[in-house]
């Protein structure tokens, strides 16, 4: 991650870059400037880096890195930073409210519909189950890709906190454990096998 000193550096760099006459864009992670504003919490945890240090003096010369550079190009693909959901005042700093293409030639949702084109064909999704070398396959009807979380005590999409079902009731059947050390599982998926075919209309899933 960047530090004071490399944002110095660069900075160095981009001021004699452009006193020579380049354009000068900066390529940077996600998390090392997402936001022109400064960092107001207590611990300063909030990354930032690249704002954060943007000013330094160079030939007894005042300069500050953002207004220097000519464009900045953000790596989205860097990764994401949990902390900055519970350190910012943002509500929805990090819902899941992407714009969704739900076309058949540009299907991106938040939540998949495994079962969009018919009850009685197989969806191309499926989800695997592997817990202490016990494994199989589950075929839910819906759940949720891209960034929403699923389970009791997630971020919902209108930035409050709440239940988000991973898939729909009756479809998380296969209770994960170690069929060995504890036999009683087997029971337990078979009988949940069995309303999941009944509920669903036919045989689709695993466990």
């Amino acid at each position: 991650m960047p530090t004071k000193a490399t944002i110095q550096v660069i900075a160095g760099i981009t001021h004699y870059m452009k006193q020579a006459g380049y354009v000068v864009t900066l390529v940077p992670m996600s998390t090392a400037v997402y936001t022109s504003k400064e960092d107001s919490t207590p611990n300063q945890n909030m990354r930032n880096e690249y704002v954060k240090w943007r000013k330094n003096t160079y030939e007894s010369q005042a300069v500050d890195l953002m207004e220097m550079v000519d464009s900045i190009l953000l790596q989205w693909y860097s990764g994401f930073d949990a902390s900055l959901c519970t350190n910012v005042d943002d509500p929805k700093a990090c819902t899941c409210d992407n714009v969704e293409l739900m076309d058949e030639e540009n299907y991106y949702p938040n939540v998949h519909n495994n079962t969009r084109h018919g009850p009685n064909q197989s969806g191309f999704l499926y989800q695997y189950v592997d817990f202490e070398k016990q494994g199989g396959n589950m075929w839910p009807s819906q759940f949720n890709v891209r960034c929403q979380s699923c389970g009791k005590n997630v971020i919902l999409p209108d930035g409050s906190k709440g239940e988000f079902k991973c898939a729909p009731d009756g479809e998380m059947w296969a209770i994960p454990g170690n069929i060995v050390q504890y036999p009683e599982l087997v029971t337990s998926h078979v009988n949940g096998f069995k309303n999941y075919s009944r509920t669903m209309g036919a045989v689709q899933g695993g466990g």
